[in-house]
């Protein structure tokens, strides 16, 4: 992240998403063991869960975010999507059925507010010269997260998801994720100024 020592208006807000991407590895990562564990899944019911969440995500990012954002304004879509994200992960990680899983679904889908309404605060608080060493810098944190974030949720399945695990917990990474995500909710209202909590997104 040497890019980001340049600009250091964004290095609150970075945080902020370094621990959101860290929290969402748990989907790539143990999602299909951790349902499986807890609710006897096989991998058709894991892939038909899977296309409902992408539904949703698909009507969020491909229409809902465009006309959400500009309403809301920066802040408070951060807001909704941060805590939408940390709905979910508690959601899930404390579900013992099936339609406990779907009912997360809309949260989860509502998360996708959070990357873009973060993106734009760190844009509007650095000069147009530094918007390229903000994305490489947000691409730097995102890649990093991907990297060590399946690591810590594949040990929490390990720990409290095998056959002798006492206790026997095959929902923790996803708890795990909800307590990182209540760590980004603190430091969001931590590092966000006046002027950000008033901030729209650039085109509007």
């Amino acid at each position: 992240l040497k890019s980001l020592s340049r600009i250091a208006g964004a290095r609150g807000l970075m945080g902020v998403v370094f621990v959101l991407a860290l929290a969402h590895t748990v989907y790539p990562s143990t999602y299909s063991f951790s349902t499986m564990a807890t609710l006897g899944w096989d991998s058709s019911d894991v892939g038909w869960s899977l296309l409902a969440f992408g539904a949703a995500s698909i009507l969020v990012q491909g229409g809902l975010i465009r006309i959400a954002i500009p309403k809301l304004g920066l802040f408070k879509a951060g807001l909704v999507g941060i805590i939408a994200a940390v709905i979910a992960y508690f959601g899930m990680g404390f579900a013992n059925t099936g339609w406990m899983i779907y009912a997360m679904g809309p949260f989860a889908a509502l998360a996708g507010f959070a990357n873009p309404a973060l993106t734009n605060m760190m844009s509007s608080r650095i000069s147009k010269s530094e918007q390229g060493e903000l994305q490489g810098a947000i691409g730097a944190a995102q890649g990093l997260a991907l990297m060590i974030g399946p690591l810590f949720m594949v040990r929490a399945f390990e720990h409290y998801g095998g056959a002798t695990s006492d206790p026997y917990m095959p929902g923790a990474p996803f708890l795990l994720a909800g307590i990182l995500g209540v760590m980004a909710l603190l430091t969001y209202f931590a590092v966000t100024t006046r002027a950000d909590r008033q901030a729209m997104p650039a085109d509007t």
